[in-house]
Order: C-alpha cells, then sequence, then structure tokens
C-alpha cells in the first residue's frame, strides 16, 4: 500500500496558516452530491 502526503509550502505566514486551517469549511448538501456524482467506478494504482 502506497501513501501519498502533500505538503503545502509557503515562505507567507498568512498562507501558512491558510494551509493549517483543514477543517476550517462546510460542505453543503449539493456541493456533497456534486463530489460524489465525480465517482466513476473507477480504481487507479495510486491510490
Amino acid at each position: 500500500m502506497n501513501i501519498l502526503v502533500v505538503i503545502p509550502g509557503s515562505g507567507n505566514p498568512d498562507h501558512i496558516k491558510e494551509n493549517l486551517d483543514l477543517f476550517g469549511f462546510e460542505l453543503t448538501e449539493d456541493e456533497m452530491e456534486q463530489i460524489t456524482m465525480l465517482d466513476r467506478g473507477e480504481k487507479h494504482d495510486w491510490y
């Protein structure tokens, strides 16, 4: 099993704070439905 980790980088303190705020948002039901519609049932080796 491979694990992919994304590390955002920035030298700007404001951007660093924004990058650390991982849970500072909520998705609406409509947004969740749109994300669900993206699933085409495909499987890939990279996840």
